[in-house]
């Protein structure tokens, strides 16, 4: 049984933040860590914090999410990043900080282990058309975390009014709420 939903938020992975909570630290900038979490452009992050039912200034929050596939209960923090841009926490798989939704383990795509360059990654998306992470709140308040491959719903997906965040069909992501 699908749940009520109330309000949806998505937003597409690009190959170059696909590559970084890919890959492990050995394949990372000198400098540093690099980007371990999944980024929030800035045209999105009005969309999200509606979501969120939060404010810029009162990042960083934490949401208690469901993961679909586990139904496992874990936190997710969204933080506030430089130009004003957001993210969320550390998403890396190899580091064991990707919630279990977008794990491998519940059929999220993944990279080799060893994976160097972000061309693999960009070769990934472009094999399954597509990746797009996603936040499900139901009218009981409960929060699903999620993920589509593709440009459009598989044959047999449910007819949902927000199919176009889920699948980036209009924009790479987005806000929907019920009216």
């Amino acid at each position: 049984m699908i749940p009520d939903v109330s309000e949806v938020w998505s937003k597409s992975v690009n190959a170059s933040e696909f590559f970084n909570v890919e890959r492990k630290a050995s394949a990372g900038p000198d400098s540093g860590g690099g980007q371990l979490y999944f980024q929030v452009p800035v045209k999105r992050v009005e969309d999200t914090l509606q979501f969120l039912r939060t404010t810029y200034d009162q990042l960083p929050t934490t949401l208690s999410i469901r993961n679909i596939g586990s139904e496992v209960e874990q936190s997710l923090t969204f933080f506030n990043k430089s130009a004003g841009r957001m993210r969320t926490g550390p998403q890396n798989r190899q580091r064991g900080q990707r919630i279990d939704a977008w794990t491998p383990q519940y059929g999220f795509p993944r990279l080799s282990d060893n994976v160097e360059a972000r061309e693999e990654a960009e070769e990934l998306i472009e094999a399954i058309g597509g990746l797009h992470i996603f936040l499900a709140r139901t009218v009981e308040d409960v929060i699903w975390a999620g993920f589509t491959t593709g440009s459009h719903p598989p044959k047999g997906w449910p007819d949902f009014e927000f199919n176009n965040l889920l699948f980036g069909i209009d924009e790479p992501g987005g806000y929907w709420k019920s009216t």
